[in-house]
C-alpha cells in the first residue's frame, strides 16, 4: 500500500550574522538541509535552486519538497529549526494569492519576531509541473539539483 505523500513549496533567504550568504554556501546550506529532512522522513524528493534575489540584491533558494503525509509535522519541525524558529504564521501582508498556490505561510518565533536566520516561506503545492517551472525560472546555474531518498 502506497502512503499518502505532500508536496510542499518554500523560499528560504538564510543570514549568517544578518548578512546574506553567498551563492556556494546556499547551495551547501541546501544540502544540509536535505540531509536533516533525510533523518526524520522515510523517503523524499528535494529539488532546489539558487536565484538572485531582487527585493534584497543577494540571493535566496526555491525548493520543493516532497515527503510522506505522516511526515508533515517531523519536516516542519527540521524546516523551523534550520531557519531559527518556532511556529509558521500564516502571511496575509505583502500577498494576493494565486490560483496555483494555497496560503503562505512564514516562519516565526514565538513573539511574532522574524526568524533568528533568515527568513523562510512555505505553501502547499497542487501544481507541481508549474511550481517546478516557477522554481528554475531565475537559476544561476540553468540546473535546478534533485535530491531523492527511497
Amino acid at each position: 500500500m502506497t502512503s499518502r505523500r505532500i508536496d510542499i513549496g518554500g523560499m528560504i533567504r538564510k543570514y549568517n550574522d544578518g548578512v546574506p550568504i553567498s551563492i556556494n554556501s546556499n547551495y551547501h546550506q541546501s544540502r544540509t538541509l536535505s540531509k536533516k529532512i533525510k533523518r526524520v522522513v522515510e523517503s523524499m524528493i528535494f529539488e532546489y535552486s539558487v536565484e538572485p534575489d531582487s527585493i534584497f540584491n543577494h540571493h535566496h533558494i526555491h525548493f520543493y519538497l516532497n515527503v510522506p503525509a505522516v511526515s508533515r509535522e517531523a519536516t516542519y519541525n527540521v524546516l523551523l529549526k534550520f531557519i531559527g524558529a518556532d511556529r509558521f504564521t500564516e502571511k496575509t501582508e505583502g500577498y494576493t494569492p494565486l490560483k496555483t498556490l494555497d496560503k503562505v505561510y512564514h516562519a516565526t518565533t514565538g513573539d511574532g519576531a522574524p526568524a533568528m536566520y533568515g527568513q523562510l516561506e512555505i505553501t502547499n503545492i497542487y501544481d507541481i509541473n508549474g511550481w517546478r517551472n516557477y522554481i528554475s525560472k531565475g537559476e544561476i546555474t540553468n540546473q535546478t539539483r534533485q535530491i531523492e531518498w527511497k
